[in-house]
């Protein structure tokens, strides 16, 4: 039996695709110091990757990961998931880790919030070697899976694989099958405004 409509509200998700909404009360939430905080990280990570002309073997090194970032953004509108502030969300891609796993998820715990003065943030982080190497739609499932580790509270805290909502390959399932069905929706809804607009 799939989760359902109803269902998704237990993982944060809301009913109906909601794209608008979820903008609006990202940025409500966002506050002025999020994107500067964010884009001073970017910077950062961008100054010292090109300060670094060569990589030595087997070094570990991170970078800004724009394109992880489009496809969490689109995830988050397509699944409503109204709970997430993307300006929060820093996409890094990493080399030479030694993790097994395709991606991980950082959190900000609220000690460094208070130290630093700034609000909550999250890094997901996709390992190159193995990560890049996936399918368009394994990629999806692997975000997907990440972003469930968010809580409802986007507090800054991390929901474990096996707390209250179970972060599993069927949970994963599940939603992926959701994400594509709204996704082929709002496909054809901007189809079909496209062809009323020639005639």
């Amino acid at each position: 039996m799939g989760i359902g409509e109803v269902g998704l509200a237990i993982f944060g998700f809301k009913s109906g695709s909601g794209k608008k909404a979820v903008r609006r009360r990202s940025e409500r939430r966002r506050g002025e110091g999020a994107k500067d905080a964010a884009s001073a990280i970017r910077e950062y990570a961008g100054v010292a990757r090109e300060g670094k002309a060569t990589q030595a073997k087997g070094e570990y090194t991170v970078e800004p990961a724009p394109d992880v970032e489009a496809s969490v953004n689109e995830i988050v509108d397509v699944l409503s998931y109204g709970h997430i502030n993307e300006f929060r969300i820093i996409c890094m891609r990493s080399t030479g880790a030694t993790a097994r796993a395709y991606a991980r998820i950082w959190n900000l715990p609220h000690i460094w919030q208070k130290a630093l003065n700034v609000g909550t943030f999250y890094i997901i982080e996709v390992l190159s070697q193995h990560y890049d190497k996936l399918s368009p739609e394994e990629k999806e499932r692997v975000l997907i899976h990440e972003l469930l580790h968010i809580p409802k509270t986007f507090s800054g805290a991390l929901r474990p694989h096996g707390g209250k909502v179970r972060i599993n390959e069927r949970t994963v399932g599940q939603l992926y099958k959701i994400y594509v069905e709204r996704k082929e929706r709002e496909n054809r809804a901007g189809a079909l405004e496209g062809a009323e607009e020639r005639f």
